[in-house]
């Protein structure tokens, strides 16, 4: 297994009873790198409103998020939700309203890798973070609307794998971990989100 692979455990979060996984955003539309985590929308509590102008409370977790298999303590906002693609991004809280908890925010995620994000190729080899931090792989072929089927899986995909990255060889994220077998085994076929069609623009523009 590639080194960079091994190393992208480092990346990775519990959100709630899933996980989620750091990246980095430095484009026109922030002043500064941002580290924001992205995450499988059903990993939170539940869907903000449909409304530009949310309250404080409808689209922040106060303890939701932490280091991968510890308890989640550090606050985020919900800076994009799609339930269709089933992918939500998270970021810092309101540092006017929730100064020290945007501070713990910055600090937990300045000791995290952020991973870089990819395009999925038409059909390849990608790789899973297991219940216990091992990497297994598996064979996909991305359908043209933006998901991955994956077949012949080294281990089974559990429901508390959800918002996991799956990484192509090189290490970078090229989906998320959506569905889990309730009757897991490693022959089931399973669907998956793919990241980098499915995410917001604003996260994947360059200048």
């Amino acid at each position: 297994m590639q080194k960079a692979i091994e190393l992208a455990t480092a990346s990775v979060v519990q959100v709630g009873d899933g996980r989620g996984f750091v990246v980095e955003v430095a484009n026109k539309y922030f002043g500064y790198a941002r580290r924001l985590i992205i995450t499988a929308a059903h990993c939170l509590p539940k869907m903000p409103p449909p409304i530009t102008a949310m309250y404080l409370h409808e689209k922040t977790w106060l303890n939701l998020v932490g280091p991968l298999r510890g308890k989640p303590g550090i606050a985020v906002e919900c800076l994009f939700f799609d339930p269709i693609s089933d992918l939500a991004v998270l970021g810092p809280p309101d540092d006017q309203e929730l100064y020290e908890q945007t501070e713990a925010y910055e600090a937990f995620l300045e000791s995290l890798t952020p991973l870089p994000i990819a395009e999925a190729e038409e059909t390849g080899e990608a790789w899973f973070l297991f219940l216990d931090k091992r990497w297994f792989s598996g064979r996909f072929d991305r359908i043209h609307w933006g998901s991955m089927w994956f077949s012949k899986l080294e281990q089974p995909i559990f429901g508390s794998m959800s918002g996991s990255p799956i990484l192509n060889s090189e290490g970078a994220a090229i989906g998320v971990v959506n569905l889990g077998d309730t009757n897991p085994s490693a022959e089931s076929e399973e669907w998956q989100t793919a990241l980098y069609r499915n995410l917001a623009g604003w996260m994947l523009a360059k200048e």
